[in-house]
């Protein structure tokens, strides 16, 4: 499915905290969001899964505006992940991932073929079969996150929004989740991420889009759009960039 942000401008009193975004993401694509803190990158998700409606612009998901949507329909195309997920009971893996169905099915209906199945694909891809019965509160930061993936899988959406996917893991538990996104996209999921390491954003993005303070600063292929002088005005360090097989490293300058 193939988004477009058309001018998007939202504003918490009175103060755009993002001002004219135009964005394309294209079916199967991953677009890394990066920036400082407070640059937009939340609200932008926010704004392109309906939470917040803009002030000014459009989002569309193929050739339909999400205003002319129904929430229901939005929830059947499209999935977010927030950054942190609070769970104040003991549910299994299993329970939580089941929430997923909720969009795709009546209320007090019976539990169909369909869903088991839509769970059953989201543990197997986010490696999680043997842990379903587990309870959500044994498990680590990277389990609980892979955990929360799943979930927003089993909606089987077509369009998926990540904030901050990796924070609070550590580096095993960071690559797992980004090479988890690799794979969803090789299925035809369209996914936009908010990535704090511009390593990692480089290393699985198609395209990043450069905000800072609101404005879209830079957008394109990773090697392309991040480079020294860029981080220079954006981030205000000087930094270095390498190159390999695998993509680009961004480090700080010692």
């Amino acid at each position: 499915m193939k988004i477009s942000v058309q001018n998007v401008t939202f504003s918490y009193n009175g103060i755009p905290a993002i001002d004219e975004i135009d964005l394309e993401i294209g079916s199967g694509e991953v677009l890394g969001l990066i920036g400082p803190n407070g640059s937009g990158k939340t609200t932008l998700l926010k704004t392109i899964s309906g939470l917040l409606a803009p002030k000014f612009g459009a989002v569309y998901l193929d050739s339909r505006a999400l205003a002319h949507l129904k929430p229901s329909e939005i929830a059947q195309r499209l999935s977010a992940l927030e950054q942190e997920h609070h769970v104040g009971f003991d549910f299994t893996v299993r329970e939580i991932v089941e929430w997923g169905r909720t969009p795709h099915r009546k209320r007090l209906s019976p539990w169909r073929e369909e869903d088991e199945q839509a769970v059953q694909e989201a543990l197997e891809i986010t490696l999680l079969q043997n842990l379903s019965d587990r309870s959500i509160q044994s498990l680590s930061g990277g389990e609980r996150q892979r955990v929360f993936l799943a979930m927003t899988l089993a909606q089987e959406p077509e369009v998926l929004l990540l904030d901050e996917p990796t924070a609070h893991l550590d580096l095993r538990f960071q690559l797992e989740i980004l090479q988890l996104i690799k794979r969803l996209a090789a299925r035809g999921i369209t996914i936009i991420a908010a990535i704090h390491d511009l390593s990692l954003a480089a290393r699985i993005s198609n395209r990043v889009a450069v905000l800072d303070r609101g404005r879209l600063v830079s957008w394109g292929p990773p090697e392309e759009v991040l480079t020294e002088s860029l981080i220079r005005n954006v981030w205000g360090i000087e930094s270095q960039i390498f190159k390999d097989a695998e993509g680009l490293w961004v480090l700080p300058k010692s």
